[in-house]
């Protein structure tokens, strides 16, 4: 890459980035790395960002509402793991908080109960120990918690 395409204005910047918000939901980290990329001088990033919140393109609590829906929702994942992407993201943990106050005990174990109905139909384990260890090893590699999918287990057992 050439050291012209290397520098950007900070007018320039601002139309990428609302394009680049204008894509999809985007929180401050992903903004400012793309900023970083785009050889933007970091004494603009902060003002690009506060631009682009008072425009309406960023939206903190926007991007939290739409990625724990979209995780929980359309990857099928547990609290865990949306925890973790969240944190990658830079986001605070009141807005994890608030992000995942969306997702009901009663969604929650809808779900886990509608994977591990789904997981136990396709596997082919005969021994009933090692099934059950199978399907507790896939909902842990979703971000499903321990107690919560072995209290669900032993109740799909039980009925």
């Amino acid at each position: 890459m050439s050291s012209a395409a290397n520098h950007i204005t900070p007018a320039n910047a601002l139309i990428k980035a609302r394009n680049y918000c204008a894509y999809q939901e985007r929180c401050y980290y992903e903004v400012e790395t793309k900023l970083k990329e785009w050889g933007l001088n970091y004494g603009f990033w902060g003002h690009i960002c506060v631009k682009l919140s008072e425009e309406g393109y960023l939206s903190e609590s926007r991007y939290v509402s739409a990625y724990v829906r979209g995780k929980f929702n359309g990857n099928h994942w547990g609290r865990l793991k949306i925890i973790n992407g969240l944190k990658s993201k830079r986001i605070t943990a009141k807005m994890m908080e608030e992000g995942l106050s969306h997702i009901t005990d009663e969604m929650y174990k809808d779900m886990i109960t509608k994977l591990l109905t789904k997981k136990s139909a396709a596997l082919k384990e005969s021994n009933p120990f090692k099934k059950r260890q199978k399907l507790v090893s896939f909902l842990h590699q979703k971000g499903f918690e321990s107690d919560v999918v072995y209290s669900i287990l032993d109740e799909m057992e039980n009925d």
